[in-house]
């Protein structure tokens, strides 16, 4: 990705490693770690940076950092829902027998997963596709628990599966509609007309292979 960001889209690429950067600082203070890990990375950005986009980002941000930027975050899960590791929604999900789910971009701020969504889509997991998978978990449920179920199939479960994987084709689609309306002006942060309901983009991206004028 790297090397096509910048060889065929002719993008300035800044890599600064988190794993290689103050190995044993990490392992023994990770809080300060942070501080001076995200200071590292504000010295090598550009001051004129109208937003950042954190996709796959595991890291927890510093709050000076959060506070420098403005950025957006994906997280799976809808407005209000579960929070935490993708892996941590999917059990929550399960667990509440949620009838839907979905995922979001919002703004980060120092509290983890507490920021103002800007956009989100949602989908059904009551249908036709879905129902043979709960009546099959839901049986599991009863005989191991949630703790037992998590133990003995984990991530192989096929509800977990299930969900994840439709979560997942639809958050490329996001990114993309929710970067270019941000281009467009059609999402404003601090607007009172937020957060922007994808849905009917998204599913209609999916429907016909791609994004279409």
């Amino acid at each position: 990705l790297i090397q096509i960001a910048k060889e065929e889209m002719g993008l300035k690429v800044i890599s600064f490693s988190a794993l290689k950067f103050e190995p044993e600082l990490r392992k023994k203070d990770k809080d300060t770690w942070r501080e001076i890990y995200h200071e590292e990375i504000l010295k090598r950005l550009d001051e004129d940076i109208d937003f950042g986009v954190l996709a796959g980002y595991m890291w927890i941000t510093s709050s000076k950092f959060c506070n420098s930027l403005k950025l957006i975050n994906l997280h799976p899960a809808l407005p209000g829902g579960p929070k935490g590791s993708w892996q941590e929604v999917m059990w929550q999900l399960i667990s509440a027998r949620a009838a839907e789910t979905g995922a979001m971009m919002h703004l980060v701020t120092p509290e983890l997963d507490e920021g103002p969504p800007i956009s989100y889509f949602r989908f059904s997991l009551r249908t036709p596709e879905f129902i043979p998978l709960w009546e099959e978990t839901e049986k599991k449920l009863l005989k191991y628990h949630l703790t037992g179920l998590k133990k003995l199939e984990g991530e192989e479960n096929k509800l977990f599966k299930k969900i994840r994987d439709e979560e997942v084709k639809r958050e490329l689609p996001l990114i993309v509609y929710t970067l270019k309306y941000l281009g467009e002006d059609k999402i404003v942060f601090g607007s009172d007309d937020l957060p922007l309901d994808l849905t009917r983009e998204i599913e209609n991206y999916i429907k016909i292979g791609g994004y279409h004028e």
